[in-house]
C-alpha cells in the first residue's frame, strides 16, 4: 500500500467518526492539503473547537473553491463569534470581490475583535478594494459599515496621491449622509486630508448640522484646514439699503449694522477675504463728496465702486420693512462683469422682533453659496 492511499483511508475512516477528529490530525489534513475530507469532516462536527480547527486549517487552501466558499459563509453569518473571527481572519488570503463583500460586511459586525479584522484586511489590501470601500461608503445600508468603509478609503488615499480625487468626492458626499456618525467621519477625514475645498461645506455644517458633535467637528476642521488665500474670492460688502419705516432719531441704520455684522462674519467664515471696514468707508466718503449715489436704483453703482479697485465683488441687499414684518435679502456682484454671481441670491423673511435670528439665518445661507 502506497503512502498516498494509505493517507486516504486514514482520513476516511476518520471521516466515520468525525466527532472524535483531532485537532492535531485536521491540522495535518490541512498539510496535506486534503480539503475534501475537512470539509467532511466541518459538516459533521459536534464541537466549535473542531470547527475552529478545519477554518485554520482550510485557510491554508485559498486557491480551493469550496473551501474558499465555506470561509467566506461562515466568516459573514456563523452564530459564534469566535468561529466568525477564525473565518474572518483566514479571508486575509481570499482576494476575491467576493470575499471583499463579506469583509465590509464585518465592519459592522457585533462583536469589536471581528470588526478589528475585518478593517485590518480591507486595510491591507490597498488599492484593489478601493473601489469596494467607496461603493460602500456611499450606498451601504448600515451606518457603521458606511463609516468604517469611508475611513478606510481615505486612509488609502492618504497613502496614494491617485486615489485622492474619487475619495474627496466621497467625503463630500458623506458630509449630507443621514448619519450623524458618517457625517462625523467624514469631517474628520476631510481635515487630515487637508483639502481645501472642503472649506466651504464645511463652514456651512458649523451652523447647519443637526448634530451639535458635528458642528463641534466641522468648526474644528475649518480652524484647521490650510488657506489658499489667493483663491479665495475678495469682496467689498456694501451698507444695506433700507425701506419702508424710520429709524428712530440718533441711532445707527439698521442697514449699516447688518453690513458690520455680516462683514464679521465672512471674514470669520474663511471662505473668502473681506475688504476691511475703514477701506469701505473711506471710498463710501469719497463718493458721497461726489455727489454720486451708493445705489443706483435697486443695484450697486458698480462703475463708479470700480475705479476704487475695492474687490472682485460686491456684497449689497436690502432691508424691507412693512409694519411688523421684515425682510432680508443679499447677492454677491461680479465687479467686471456687472452680473450677480449664479446662486448667490439669498431672502429671509419674518417680524422685526425676530431680526436677531433672520440675521444668522440669513449669514448661514449666504455662506451656503459658496460652495
Amino acid at each position: 500500500m502506497n503512502m498516498r492511499l494509505g493517507l486516504a483511508m486514514v482520513m476516511a475512516a476518520l471521516c466515520a467518526g468525525c466527532a472524535g477528529v483531532s485537532v492535531q490530525t485536521i491540522q495535518r489534513m490541512g498539510r496535506a492539503g486534503d480539503t475534501e475530507a475537512l470539509l467532511r469532516v466541518y459538516a459533521e462536527a459536534e464541537s466549535d473547537e473542531v470547527r475552529l480547527a478545519v477554518i485554520e486549517a482550510l485557510s491554508l487552501h485559498p486557491a480551493d473553491a469550496a473551501a474558499r466558499d465555506l470561509l467566506r459563509r461562515e466568516a459573514a453569518g456563523a452564530a459564534r463569534a469566535d468561529v466568525r473571527r477564525v473565518a474572518m481572519r483566514a479571508l486575509s488570503g481570499d482576494l476575491a470581490a467576493e470575499a471583499t463583500v463579506v469583509l465590509i460586511g464585518g465592519l459592522a459586525d457585533p462583536f469589536p475583535e471581528v470588526r478589528e479584522i475585518a478593517r485590518q484586511t480591507l486595510s491591507a489590501r490597498g488599492r484593489e478594494a478601493q473601489p469596494s470601500l467607496l461603493g460602500a461608503a456611499q450606498q451601504n445600508p448600515n451606518p457603521w459599515v458606511r463609516e468604517a468603509a469611508l475611513r478606510l478609503a481615505l486612509a488609502a488615499a492618504r497613502r496614494n496621491a491617485d486615489l485622492r480625487a474619487d475619495a474627496e468626492r466621497a467625503a463630500l458626499e458623506a458630509l449630507r449622509d443621514e448619519s450623524a456618525r458618517v457625517r462625523a467621519a467624514a469631517v474628520e477625514e476631510l481635515e487630515r486630508l487637508a483639502y481645501p475645498a472642503a472649506r466651504a461645506p464645511l463652514n456651512d455644517m458649523r451652523f447647519s448640522d443637526p448634530d451639535e458633535s458635528v458642528r463641534a467637528l466641522a468648526e474644528r476642521a475649518v480652524a484647521r484646514l490650510p488657506r489658499t488665500e489667493d483663491s479665495l474670492p475678495l469682496l467689498a460688502v456694501l451698507p444695506f439699503r433700507e425701506t419702508g419705516g424710520t429709524p428712530p432719531p440718533g441711532s445707527r441704520r439698521l442697514g449699516e449694522e447688518l453690513a458690520e455684522y455680516l462683514t464679521a462674519r465672512l471674514a470669520a467664515a474663511g471662505t473668502c477675504r473681506v475688504v476691511d471696514r475703514s477701506r469701505m468707508q473711506e471710498a463710501l466718503a469719497e463718493l458721497q463728496r461726489a455727489g454720486i449715489a451708493l445705489y443706483d436704483g435697486d443695484a450697486p453703482n458698480a462703475p463708479e465702486l470700480g475705479r476704487f479697485h475695492l474687490a472682485r465683488q460686491l456684497v449689497y441687499g436690502s432691508l424691507q420693512r412693512r409694519g411688523s414684518a421684515i425682510t432680508l435679502i443679499v447677492s454677491r456682484m461680479d465687479v467686471s462683469t456687472l452680473e450677480i454671481v449664479p446662486g448667490s441670491a439669498v431672502t429671509v423673511s419674518g417680524f422685526v422682533e425676530d431680526l436677531e435670528a433672520l440675521q444668522d439665518e440669513l449669514v448661514r445661507r449666504f455662506l451656503a453659496t459658496f460652495r
